[in-house]
């Protein structure tokens, strides 16, 4: 999982145009899928804020992996055949599938990302190694890409550097139905995800004591809006519905800063201003699914270490509120300053 997380001040990037590109296929029998990150209707990854000329810049790597699943009659076969990029040019890449791979006109296939790996007989995870569910999806009755843990559970996302978003691909989940014409496809992925920066003005105590951030969490006085995991179905993909459309719910998020465990954490930049890069569900319009809510106050805390290891730690904590409900979108950046304050003791 090698696609490259920048964050911009220049004007986000255009997608590149889905062209088919030319392949050769007389004697092998090469499928290629080129992909496109995005789609047609939303660049990636778009700040929602008052200064549009910020971004997220997304770009597809050399050896990049992405998984097409195989579905018949609305059902995940079991199947699953791993696409290699070969061809890169920033947004867009040409993926060639694995020897012996044969379409079959009987099925339909879906692409997704992250790549998926085994882990059980019928089961497969798309994400981090230490199985963080990004991605899911099951044989069986359960017909449905699943996703969890992004913002709950043991393995949850965590943010290994300060003011870095490089971990983001981890959690970076995409879709897209596959229609082969002859040997070649075009895509344009839709991402499921969504991101929040959270821009955090730490005191100068904070600084000056060392303090070392391990965990971010925002609660909020009722569950209202957030979930913790969620499910997209193979029918509804099929329809072109590639949106998460239900979960369970829960009044606390959390992400972990220095690794995946919270055993270790990150540096408070000298001037005190830290930035945190949340991967969360994204919504669409039509199932209105993950939003802030206009009758819900939340608390954003940072819990931090001390500086040594005798040394005790400390916990900074702001209030933020909505004026009306506030959709988060799926593809979309959304930018949120805090000024945090130190919890008496």
């Amino acid at each position: 999982m090698k696609k490259i997380f920048y964050f911009v001040v220049a004007a986000t990037m255009v997608l590149a145009s889905c062209s088919k590109e030319d392949v050769y296929t007389s004697q092998n029998e090469t499928y290629t899928i080129t992909a496109t990150i995005g789609n047609t209707s939303r660049t990636t990854y778009t700040d929602q804020t008052a200064d549009a000329e910020k971004g997220l810049k997304v770009e597809w790597e050399a050896n990049e992996k992405i998984s097409v699943i195989e579905v018949n009659d609305n059902k995940f076969t079991g199947n699953v055949y791993e696409f290699t990029s070969t061809n890169v040019a920033g947004a867009t890449a040409t993926f060639t599938a694995p020897a012996g791979f044969t379409k079959n006109d009987s099925y339909q296939y879906v692409a997704v990302y992250p790549a998926l790996q085994k882990f059980e007989e019928g089961t497969y995870f798309g994400g981090t190694a230490n199985n963080v569910a990004t991605l899911q999806v099951k044989t069986g009755n359960n017909q449905y890409i699943t996703s969890s843990m992004l913002t709950s559970g043991t393995n949850k996302a965590y943010q290994s550097k300060e003011n870095d978003c490089s971990h983001l691909k981890n959690y970076d989940a995409m879709v897209s139905t596959v229609t082969f014409n002859g040997n070649v496809a075009d895509i344009n992925f839709t991402k499921l995800n969504a991101v929040i920066k959270w821009d955090l003005t730490l005191p100068e105590e904070a600084v000056t004591a060392g303090m070392k951030p391990y965990m971010f969490t925002i609660e909020g006085t009722s569950n209202t809006g957030m979930f913790y995991d969620t499910s997209i179905s193979l029918s509804a993909i099929a329809e072109g519905k590639i949106y998460w459309s239900g979960g369970n719910r829960s009044k606390t998020l959390s992400m972990n800063l220095g690794n995946s465990t919270g055993s270790t954490s990150i540096n408070i930049p000298s001037d005190g201003n830290l930035s945190v890069y949340m991967p969360v569900f994204g919504t669409n319009p039509n199932s209105y699914m993950q939003f802030f809510s206009k009758d819900v106050t939340y608390s954003i805390t940072v819990n931090c270490k001390g500086a040594g290891a005798y040394d005790d730690g400390a916990e900074y904590t702001a209030s933020i509120s909505c004026t009306e409900n506030k959709l988060i979108e799926q593809g979309k950046v959304y930018v949120i300053k805090a000024t945090l304050e130190k919890i008496a003791e």
